[in-house]
């Protein structure tokens, strides 16, 4: 994404929240490689959100000690294809939310991931694919929608 305000890329009425060692914390906006979560000011029911930029096939994302909600890159990334360091840093299995969490073998890109980590560090995410043009549009299937039942 090339500019990670929340209003700019998912519009106005919406509240983002980053985890930290502290909990979640409000922001408005977010960086490359951070997994967040959204809240919807009204009740809109499904709506399709879509991010245009210039696509990221590499990214170094920062973790901390204990648990950290992550994104992604551009592409598809096996988990066993992450690089950790230091080595051998990861603790857990990945997992993503989808009205439970959800054990996961892959990072998919537009979705956040929780992960556990003994120290702090960092994880390297890295894809060969990229198009021509070098920009990429993701748009959510319908099983990566936003329902806000306004709870």
């Amino acid at each position: 994404m090339d500019d990670g305000k929340i209003s700019t890329l998912f519009g106005n009425g919406l509240n983002a929240f980053v985890y930290t060692s502290s909990g979640y914390i409000p922001v408005d906006s977010v960086e490359n490689g951070t997994g967040f979560w959204i809240k919807l000011s009204t009740d809109t029911g499904t709506t399709y959100l879509g991010i245009e930029g210039t696509e990221r096939t590499t990214d170094t994302i920062r973790v901390s000690e204990g648990w950290n909600l992550i994104g992604s890159i551009s592409d598809m990334v096996q988990s066993n294809n992450i690089v950790q360091i230091p080595d051998s840093n990861i603790v857990s299995d990945y997992f993503r939310f989808d009205v439970s969490y959800i054990q996961s073998n892959s990072i998919a890109p537009m979705n956040g991931y929780w992960v556990k980590v003994k120290s702090n560090g960092v994880l390297i995410f890295s894809s060969t694919e990229m198009t021509s043009a070098g920009r990429f549009q993701k748009v959510l299937s319908p099983i990566n929608s936003v329902t806000n039942t306004n709870r």
